[in-house]
């Protein structure tokens, strides 16, 4: 299965308990690639053209949403879910009516 794990982009100056999403990335992309999954990673900013561009280019049959925050705004994580429902793409974690 092709599988994109997307995160919020981190930049050097956040803070530790920011920058752990890429920990969280790593150990996802990790398990899902020792079950013959095909694993992408992907940054998502709040230019969400640009990921909706990247996800149709990668195709994925499930994205696995890491995505804590946009643009250092944890009370806009409702919007990548939103995306990804209008995509009509399957993903994990909760929809965007319950964030």
């Amino acid at each position: 299965m092709r599988i994109v794990v997307v995160h919020n982009v981190v930049t050097a100056d956040d803070a530790p308990d920011a920058k752990d999403v890429l920990t969280q990335v790593e150990a996802v992309a990790a398990a899902l690639t020792s079950l013959d999954h095909k694993v992408s990673r992907l940054g998502c900013t709040l230019d969400l053209e640009d990921i909706q561009r990247k996800l149709t280019v990668l195709a994925p049959q499930l994205v696995f949403n890491l995505v804590e925050s946009l643009g250092g705004y944890g009370r806009l994580i409702d919007l990548f879910p939103s995306l990804l429902e209008a995509l009509k793409l399957p993903y994990s974690g909760c929809g965007a009516e319950a964030v």
